[in-house]
C-alpha cells in the first residue's frame, strides 16, 4: 500500500535573523548536485515561496546585511540588501545592492542592480556600474533568455573602464 500527499497549493514563509539556517533548511536541499551546493551565507533574510500543482509559482527573498559565498563558482558578495523576485511570468522588479565582494580573485566594490527574473530569463532594467580593480565594469544592457536550456541566448552591451591589475 502506498500513501502520498500532493497539495494543490502550498505556500512557505521562511525568516532568519542569521541567513545560514535559512539557506541550510530552505535552499541547500534544492542545490545539491549543482555548482551551488557549497553556498554559505550570513545576515538577515526572509523568503516567501509558493507552489501550485507541484510547480513553483513565485519566490520573494528579502536581504538585510546578508552575505553570499560559493567557492565552486568563485563568487562572494557581502552586505547585501534588497529584494529578489522570481515568477514564471510578470515578475516584480528585483533590486539588490552590496557593499563588497569578489569574483575569483577580482575584488568588487559597492554596487546596486535593478533587474527582472522570470521563467528562465534575466533582464537588466537600468545601467549597472560595478567598481573593480580601481576601475569599473559599466553594463548598459544584459538580457539572458532560456538559462539552463539547451540553447540559451544572451544580449550584452557594456564597457570596462581602465583597471589596475596590480590591485588584485
Amino acid at each position: 500500500m502506498r500513501a502520498y500527499f500532493r497539495a494543490g497549493r502550498l505556500g512557505l514563509r521562511l525568516e532568519a535573523s542569521a541567513g545560514a539556517p535559512l539557506v541550510a533548511a530552505g535552499v541547500q536541499p534544492f542545490l545539491m548536485v549543482t555548482r551551488l551546493d557549497d553556498v554559505a551565507d550570513g545576515g538577515a533574510a526572509s523568503a516567501q515561496v509558493s507552489w501550485r500543482d507541484g510547480v513553483l509559482q513565485n519566490l520573494l527573498a528579502k536581504f538585510t546585511g546578508a552575505s553570499f559565498k560559493t567557492d565552486k563558482l568563485g563568487v562572494a558578495l557581502y552586505g547585501i540588501a534588497g529584494e529578489l523576485n522570481w515568477s514564471p511570468a510578470n515578475a516584480a522588479v528585483s533590486k539588490l545592492q552590496w557593499q563588497s565582494g569578489a569574483a575569483q580573485r577580482v575584488p568588487l566594490g559597492a554596487s546596486a542592480i535593478s533587474f527582472r527574473t522570470q521563467n528562465k530569463d534575466f533582464e537588466l532594467l537600468a545601467p549597472w556600474h560595478q567598481p573593480l580593480l580601481e576601475g569599473a565594469l559599466n553594463v548598459e544592457k544584459l538580457a539572458l533568455q532560456g538559462m539552463g536550456s539547451a540553447q540559451p541566448k544572451a544580449d550584452f552591451a557594456g564597457a570596462l573602464e581602465p583597471i589596475n591589475l596590480a590591485a588584485m
